[in-house]
């Protein structure tokens, strides 16, 4: 009796896992290192902060122009722009003349885009006849992100 007994302490005591403490463990970690993973910032995450800056930079001339009741200008470039009014060129809140956007590529209808007094868009030829679609590439993973400028409003969106 007496060596039974010392067998089922022994296993009452032993201070071991049990399979589902180890199963929900090792679901657990796989969750953390999932969302780490997914929040980790990478190209996807700077093509759409770049687009994002875009459109808040378009936004910014269009505010200026309305603002101060004269035509600003974005002048496009495959690697950037910059910001200008009839007077010459304007800074960038930021403190440069010019943005350099970071391993993308930019492509645009027109090369230069000016906002009136009331916020309404132009392009070279004259008030937009369409709206204006300015696509982001990332060259590396080839993902693209589009700034599209209404024509009527002036309203500027990120798709």
């Amino acid at each position: 009796m007496m060596c039974s007994q010392t067998i089922n302490q022994s296993i009452m005591t032993s201070r071991g896992y049990s399979m589902m403490e180890l199963v929900l463990t090792i679901l657990l970690i796989s969750i953390i290192a999932v969302t780490a993973t997914t929040m980790f910032p990478g190209k996807a995450v700077n093509l759409g902060a770049q687009a994002q800056q875009l459109a808040g930079d378009i936004r910014y001339v269009q505010s200026l122009s309305m603002t101060r009741g004269a035509r600003h200008f974005i002048n496009l470039n495959a690697t950037g722009y910059s910001f200008a009014n009839a007077s010459g060129s304007v800074d960038h809140p930021g403190g440069s003349a010019s943005i350099t956007l970071q391993g993308l590529t930019l492509t645009f209808p027109s090369a230069s885009y000016a906002f009136d007094g009331k916020g309404a868009p132009y392009d070279s030829s004259g008030a937009l006849s369409a709206d204006a679609t300015l696509t982001l590439t990332d060259a590396a993973s080839g993902q693209t992100r589009s700034v599209v400028i209404t024509q009527q409003t002036g309203r500027v969106t990120v798709q």
